[in-house]
């Protein structure tokens, strides 16, 4: 039940879904417990929901009048950040974030991913998430890390009084979230501004591969994830009075690490005198320096000093490797056993992943009478044996020992980590210590990865093991 409690929207629906496919006739016991608590948080959401959204209306008004007020939880404040009870910090989040979305700074997926952070988890690291939102996403805060990125020697002598108070209350959250312990932050770095964080814009629209997309993603504020997964129950059908099978689930404590990468972008002096183009540019490469790196340590990261990519943590399982009927060959067959070795109950939300070789070469694959094997993956929008499926050309291609993978993917969690920090460069030296015009933005962020339950998932084998 305490894991209902944190539980958003779309997670009490699909629970709801599944306990009423699972049940014929009424709801008793156990089941009628459960589900009168996922109807009292579906409750509680949209009560909460409606609250954000009058408080997004009279944000508007006042935004679209004269006044400069807004009546918050019967407390009328100003539009200017506060640090008033719970509920108006949170209201306060959630109003910066509703700005960054219209405003072009975050995409709206990204905006889901900070609303994550800000209205679910522990209390204190709601609390803490929230005024980073408010403090690290206010514009003079953004103006004054503008200022520092273009000239990191003086340019906090160019600070105003409201520039320089919102350095400051960034660093308080710095100080604080260390004597938290929620997370490990180097001292003496700049936070990036939340609209710039590489662990926010990541997101399924703001990268190039398909993991974030069609994995959990799991934002958060700690160093270590820790979860709750399980194979699955024992149900069974019971005469009159005969006693029930202990169905007690064997629960799973899956503790994911996030993992320090770093990205080193160089930039002129001249970008540096341009500092709204600046933030914008440099706001672009560090992602997508953080998009390529991260991509290939999702698919196959060693788990050894970086996340656990999928294919690493699944060909370390000897139960969920198929075999190819073939070795080394790559046949229509093997795609049937392979999606047929997936239990039954990971069938409905599975997809299939492979490289664009592999995809290429499927798409070849034709009959004794020349029509395609798979015409469907030919389609505009491809899907395989009536699955979505995933281009990852990360993944090993058809000369390669593990070519293609099906499963739930909700089964493989990837961690963010917020916030991200950077240390500046001031002067960048040539091959004969002479400097070349250029400073050093040296970015890291935390991230890490793995597969929740290994039995969710199957890659085919197409190794050849005699040789």
């Amino acid at each position: 039940m305490n894991q209902i409690a944190e539980m958003t929207t779309a997670e009490v629906r699909q629970a709801a879904e599944q306990l009423l496919a699972r049940t014929t006739g009424d709801l008793t016991g156990p089941d009628a417990e459960q589900f009168r608590a996922l109807q009292a948080r579906a409750a509680e959401l949209r009560r909460l929901d409606a609250e954000d959204e009058r408080t997004r209306a009279e944000v508007r008004s006042a935004v679209d009048g004269s006044g400069g007020a807004v009546v918050v939880d019967s407390v009328r404040t100003s539009t200017a950040p506060d640090t008033g009870s719970r509920d108006t910090q949170r209201s306060t989040a959630l109003r910066t974030i509703e700005r960054s979305v219209q405003a072009g700074q975050i995409t709206a997926a990204a905006g889901e991913t900070v609303e994550h952070l800000v209205t679910t988890g522990p209390a204190p690291a709601r609390s803490w998430a929230q005024r980073w939102v408010t403090e690290s996403g206010s514009d003079a805060y953004r103006s004054a890390f503008a200022r520092h990125i273009a000239d990191p020697e003086r340019g906090h002598l160019q600070w105003t009084a409201e520039e320089s108070a919102a350095w400051r209350r960034v660093g308080e959250l710095q100080n604080e979230q260390r004597a938290m312990g929620i997370a490990s932050t180097e001292i003496g770095h700049a936070m990036v501004p939340y609209q710039l964080d590489p662990s926010i814009l990541l997101t399924s629209d703001g990268s190039t591969h398909p993991l974030l997309e069609i994995s959990r993603v799991i934002p958060t504020v700690s160093d270590v994830w820790h979860g709750v997964s399980s194979a699955g129950v024992t149900a069974e059908w019971l005469g009159e009075g005969s006693q029930a099978a202990d169905a007690s689930p064997t629960l799973d404590d899956p503790a994911i690490r996030a993992w320090k990468a770093s990205v080193f972008v160089p930039y002129s002096v001249e970008l540096g005198g341009d500092a709204p183009g600046l933030l914008t540019e440099l706001g672009t490469l560090m992602r997508d320096g953080a998009d390529q790196l991260l991509a290939k340590a999702y698919t196959t990261g060693t788990g050894d000093g970086q996340p656990t990519g999928i294919i690493t943590a699944l060909t370390a399982v000897p139960d969920v490797v198929v075999e190819s009927h073939t070795p080394a060959t790559l046949a229509a067959e093997d795609v049937y056993k392979l999606q047929n070795a997936l239990p039954a109950r990971f069938q409905p939300n599975s997809r299939f992943m492979a490289s664009l070789s592999v995809l290429n070469a499927l798409r070849q694959l034709t009959t004794e009478n020349g029509s395609y094997v798979f015409p469907e993956l030919r389609d505009a929008t491809p899907s395989l044996l009536g699955r979505p499926v995933h281009e990852n050309s990360l993944m090993d291609g058809v000369d390669g020992d593990y070519p293609l993978a099906v499963g739930d993917f909700n089964q493989f969690a990837i961690t963010q980590r917020a916030p991200s920090a950077v240390e500046l460069i001031p002067h960048l030296f040539g091959a004969n210590a002479r400097p070349t015009g250029q400073r050093g933005l040296w970015l890291w962020l935390r991230t890490g990865a793995d597969v929740l339950v290994p039995n969710a998932f199957r890659v085919l084998s197409t190794a050849d093991l005699t040789s």
